[in-house]
């Protein structure tokens, strides 16, 4: 693999590389770093990478190492790690999305959600966020999680009823209104 081609990768991967670290960490300076990371860690063993499993083979490295990062802050991390970073969740939202003004309902959904999922085991938000978040299929969760799609399916199944629970327990006045998005 030679420069050019290593650059389309980058061009083509790097938003859901990102967009993955970000809402693993919830801190775009940290998820910035492991995006770079993760290429860096590409270009040296790329080599030994096959084609056809890059994208796993890098959202493996970014799971890997965003819980290895989580594990290190995990004594730092606290409640306010929310309301520090909603401005910056509002910021990476707003830029995902081709008009400018971004809904205040999903911000708000998402902002639930991603609280809601606190909930949830690591490996169960996981689970959840490839799948909803990434828009991965089981099997490439499987493939980038270690897990059969038995598993995954399993899991993204109880993680999904345990997220309902979390998300009424946590917003109570806004379960009704909410209902047809929290049914996903």
């Amino acid at each position: 693999m030679n420069e050019k081609e290593f650059e389309k990768l980058l061009l083509l991967h790097k938003d859901r590389i990102f967009s993955y670290a970000f809402y693993l960490l919830r801190n775009r300076h940290d998820a910035e770093d492991v995006t770079q990371e993760v290429f860096l860690r590409y270009w040296n063993n790329r080599n030994n990478v096959e084609k056809k499993t890059r994208l796993a083979w890098m959202m493996r490295v970014t799971h890997n190492r965003c819980m290895d990062l989580l594990r290190t802050k995990r004594a730092q991390v606290t409640k306010e790690r929310y309301e520090l970073n909603i401005d910056s969740l509002r910021e990476h939202l707003a830029s995902e999305q081709d008009d400018p003004a971004v809904s205040y309902e999903i911000i708000e959904m998402r902002k639930m959600l991603l609280e809601a999922m606190d909930s949830l085991s690591e490996k169960t938000r996981s689970f959840m966020l490839l799948y909803f978040y990434e828009g991965l299929r089981y099997r490439e969760i499987g493939e980038i999680m270690g897990e059969s799609e038995s598993t995954v399916k399993v899991s993204v199944h109880r993680g999904k009823a345990q997220l309902k629970v979390a998300l009424r327990k946590l917003y109570p006045e806004k379960a009704e209104r909410y209902k047809n998005e929290i049914t996903m």
